[in-house]
């Protein structure tokens, strides 16, 4: 039963949460990249983002998954 628990509270307090940073960090990432090459066509590389985007999709997507 103790090994159960541990294993529930390892899943929920460690593993989800990292899980769900990492998801959000792609999609924001990816949704910040494509703000970049939407409006500035002709400078687009693919490392340039507005980190003022990224970080307000990365905190909507921590709070509509629950972390925040």
């Amino acid at each position: 039963m103790g090994l159960v628990l541990l294993a529930g509270w390892f899943y929920w307090f460690q593993w989800r949460p990292i899980s769900i940073r990492r998801e959000c960090y792609k999609l924001s990432m990816e949704k910040a990249k494509n703000e970049w090459k939407r409006e500035n066509p002709n400078r687009f590389e693919e490392t340039l983002y507005y980190p003022d985007d990224y970080d307000s999709y990365y905190d909507k997507c921590l709070n509509r998954k629950g972390l925040k």
